[in-house]
């Protein structure tokens, strides 16, 4: 308990209230500033997210505007380049089957 006591001592010198009061001389005081610094910060946060969803709902958010002339078309697909992609995966896929299949040559240090 007498560590609390310090620490009322420390900062109520440090930080002393309006009209010469002190920190923790009036509980009440103290908790209204508490809550009124938080009402405030929840006031700020709401009003910055509110700002930021405003601003991301109206496009002005976002450095890149759309002009109207994206491009609905898919990229050029190569279908030999597409059809070495699939080679390739099959034959993983086939080792992977492989190597699920065959009992490994090492001990087991368990047994």
């Amino acid at each position: 308990m007498q560590r609390f006591s310090k620490l009322k001592e420390f900062f109520s010198r440090r930080f002393p209230r309006r009209g010469g009061r002190l920190v923790g001389e009036n509980p009440d005081a103290d908790w209204r500033t508490l809550v009124i610094f938080f009402l405030f910060l929840l006031a700020l946060t709401v009003g910055v997210h509110f700002y930021i969803f405003r601003a991301v709902q109206s496009g002005a958010f976002f450095a890149g505007r759309d002009d109207g002339r994206a491009t609905t078309t898919a990229p050029f697909i190569d279908r030999k380049t597409l059809g070495d992609i699939v080679e390739r995966y099959n034959a993983i896929k086939v080792e992977f089957e492989k190597a699920r299949r065959e009992k490994t040559a090492a001990v087991d240090p368990s047994r």
